[in-house]
């Protein structure tokens, strides 16, 4: 996605959390982040194995939001395919 790699970059410097929810399998997302090293600066990743019920099912999201965020964060998600914006 055009400026991913200035945003991860500038939330690495500002060490703020940093996370993705995929329904993609963990030997896949090593393909795709051996092939873009910025995705090795998000440090947290959910992925297909972590969660029951398949998006657009909320689970992965609140998943997420449980594991990384305090109840006084603020949270944003970024999503890319039309099954997750579902």
């Amino acid at each position: 996605m055009p400026g991913v790699e200035k945003l991860l970059t500038e939330l690495q410097k500002a060490n703020i959390k940093r996370c993705v929810v995929t329904h993609s399998p963990s030997d896949l997302v090593a393909i795709a982040r051996s092939k873009n090293p910025i995705l090795n600066s998000i440090p947290n990743w959910i992925t297909r194995k972590d969660y029951v019920h398949p998006k657009p099912h909320s689970e992965c999201y609140l998943k997420a939001i449980e594991l990384l965020a305090k109840p006084e964060d603020q949270v944003i998600g970024f999503e890319d395919t039309p099954r997750g914006l579902q």
